[in-house]
């Protein structure tokens, strides 16, 4: 009697029509909203997939080298062109800090440059790193802190291309500049330049004597045409 009772106080009050209709159409809305917030979901996450998946074939791809690195210094990701830079096997550069690529004398730049870039300062320079056989490789860096979006200090991006046999050309044009001075200074003969009207643009030591002059700027009243 008790249940009876109990179940006859707590009965629902009969739906109407109405209610009924505005009640389905309520849960039409709100059915509705859930698919479509469920499909943007799945949306934005398969487009979050695939940016951060092309993005990954870019980096893998380049013709530049690139890592990443945090806020120590450790490399989070490096591209394989990079590897083959400092002649490092495929994979064994991520977890390694990237004070193993300069040279001793080079760190203390290097640290200074990183934090800079880390404030947000943006930079393009020549960086010399230190192959795993000890040798030189040369690279045109451009860095530039990098978000990663998570919670953590901002990382280090660098893009460098192989400027290597660049720089070997010219050290071996300053080493030929100088040779070709000290033997310009010290032959015994009176050797000069000029243009094709005659004007000497620059004189050895020789010549001046020759010509009683103290300075290559007493050339500037020489006409080898007339005089």
């Amino acid at each position: 009697a008790i249940i009876a009772v109990w179940s006859e106080m707590h009965r629902p009050a009969p739906v109407t029509a109405y209610e009924a209709m505005v009640r389905g159409i309520v849960f039409f809305i709100e059915s509705l909203l859930l698919t479509v917030g469920g499909v943007r979901l799945r949306h934005a996450t398969w487009e979050a997939a695939r940016s951060e998946e092309w993005f990954r074939k870019l980096y893998e791809t380049s013709g530049e080298g690139i890592w990443i690195a945090d806020e120590t210094g450790r490399i989070n990701y490096a591209n394989p062109r990079i590897e083959s830079i400092v002649g490092c096997e495929a994979g064994s550069l991520e977890g390694r800090n990237i004070e193993d690529f300069f040279f001793p004398e080079d760190v203390p730049a290097e640290r200074i440059r990183f934090q800079n870039r880390r404030s947000g300062s943006r930079e393009q320079y020549d960086r010399r790193l230190r192959r795993s056989d000890g040798s030189e490789a040369w690279v045109l860096t451009c860095s530039s802190a990098y978000d990663t979006g998570k919670k953590r200090e901002p990382s280090v991006l660098s893009m460098m291309t192989d400027i290597t046999e660049r720089k070997k050309a010219e050290q071996s044009l300053r080493v030929s500049e100088r040779r070709f001075r000290s033997l310009f200074e010290n032959v015994l003969e009176g050797v000069y330049q000029t243009t094709p009207e005659g004007k000497i643009l620059s004189a050895n030591p020789v010549l001046l004597r020759m010509l009683g002059l103290q300075s290559e700027a007493d050339l500037d009243n020489v006409d080898i045409a007339s005089d």
